[in-house]
């Protein structure tokens, strides 16, 4: 797994000097089993094991897939929030964080599919002059103008990344309510920080860039972005009905109710999401939503051409970073991915033929445990057909 930009997030939590919480957690009614039902045991034993062991965890929901399995099965373990009695139900919602950027990834691929933007391009056709040189200039040398739309895409635009700014994140902290605008942000990075490197001289996760590649939808398809993400996006045709961008477009009927999730013990669930919902984060999804998303992408039903699923799979000479996607290594399989801050995560295997996704609603607690879990019963699984 990735550990630089995530550890480093991890460790700006912790320096909000908020204690954790410690709290009970209690198992969430069985879920239906499907044809594999002891594989389905062992699958709702870890997600009860994860949660009871890290206190920090509200609860855990998880939607997992594996065809040659005949499995369809999603779970849940824990509460809906501290505090009270409820149980997480497999159906709750949450803000998916950073997942968001394989949607945003996969609507410009599909502009690419349309001819309307190419990656090469430099993003100056694109974005206003005036802010070019801002983005990037390193000894008086403007490198803003070299800046790529894959380079944003794959994070090696070496722009400052504003969600791992200290000062930004205080300020969050102090008032959640507040609202941002999307050129604000971009403003946070210019003001707050210098480029890492020049355009694609090296790797640094940066939500920055995926703000901007926001703006670029928008200018290029002339809609709000949560309009791009359905006209490009198959999103009622794979039945995404319980995913939507959080405060920019009206929630869904359908749309499950959201859980809460938390920062240590700060319950962030009432908090503008404004600070994280353009471009790099803002979805609010389901643990099913992602996995029949993430499923899509791999089988063929999101993209026009094959071929667009290779080129967003073409990982960074600097990192293991594709476009939109990680390419890990998680027990002994390549596993594409994406997490989000909240404890979100969507993943697939493709030695597995398996997607699961889900999330565990807590920024401090990383998710990575659960996943190894889940990968290591379906290959045990598949091993003893």
């Amino acid at each position: 797994m990735h550990t630089s930009h995530r550890t480093v997030r991890r460790a700006l939590v912790v320096l909000m000097g908020v204690a954790a919480l410690a709290g009970c957690v209690t198992a969430a009614p069985p879920p239906a089993v499907a044809k594999d039902p002891d594989t389905a045991m062992r699958l709702q034993a870890a997600i009860e094991h994860f949660v009871s062991t890290h206190p920090g965890v509200p609860g855990a929901v998880l939607h997992v897939e594996a065809p040659r399995l005949g499995l369809n099965w999603q779970g849940a373990s824990g509460l809906f929030a501290f505090g009270e009695e409820k149980p997480l139900a497999p159906t709750d919602a949450f803000r998916t964080a950073s997942v968001t950027k394989t949607f945003t990834a996969a609507t410009v691929l599909r502009l690419v599919e349309e001819g309307a933007l190419s990656l090469g391009d430099p993003v100056v056709h694109y974005l206003p002059p005036g802010l070019i040189c801002q983005l990037s200039t390193i000894d008086h040398v403007c490198y803003g103008r070299r800046i790529t739309i894959r380079q944003l895409l794959n994070h090696t635009s070496g722009v400052y990344d504003y969600a791992t700014d200290p000062t930004w994140r205080a300020q969050v902290l102090a008032d959640p309510q507040r609202t941002w605008r999307p050129r604000e942000l971009v403003r946070v990075a210019i003001r707050n920080g210098e480029p890492y490197f020049r355009p694609g001289q090296g790797f640094q996760y940066s939500d920055t860039g995926y703000v901007l590649l926001g703006l670029i939808i928008q200018r290029v398809t002339g809609l709000p972005l949560a309009r791009a993400y359905r006209n490009l996006l198959p999103f009622a045709r794979l039945g995404l009905g319980h995913t939507y961008l959080e405060g920019r477009e009206p929630v869904p009927a359908e749309a499950s109710e959201r859980a809460h999730q938390y920062i240590n013990a700060i319950d962030t669930t009432h908090w503008n999401p404004s600070f994280d919902t353009f471009g790099g984060g803002g979805l609010v999804s389901t643990a099913a939503d992602l996995d029949t998303f993430i499923r899509a992408l791999f089988e063929g039903r999101i993209y026009e051409h094959p071929s667009t699923l290779h080129t967003m799979l073409q990982v960074s000479r600097h990192a293991n970073y594709a476009l939109g996607l990680f390419r890990d290594q998680e027990e002994g399989r390549v596993a594409w991915n994406h997490t989000g801050f909240f404890g979100s995560f969507m993943y697939f295997v493709p030695s597995l033929d398996l997607s699961f996704a889900g999330s565990v609603n807590q920024a401090t607690t990383p998710s990575i445990g659960l996943v190894r879990s889940v990968i290591r019963v379906i290959a045990d699984a598949e091993a003893a057909r």
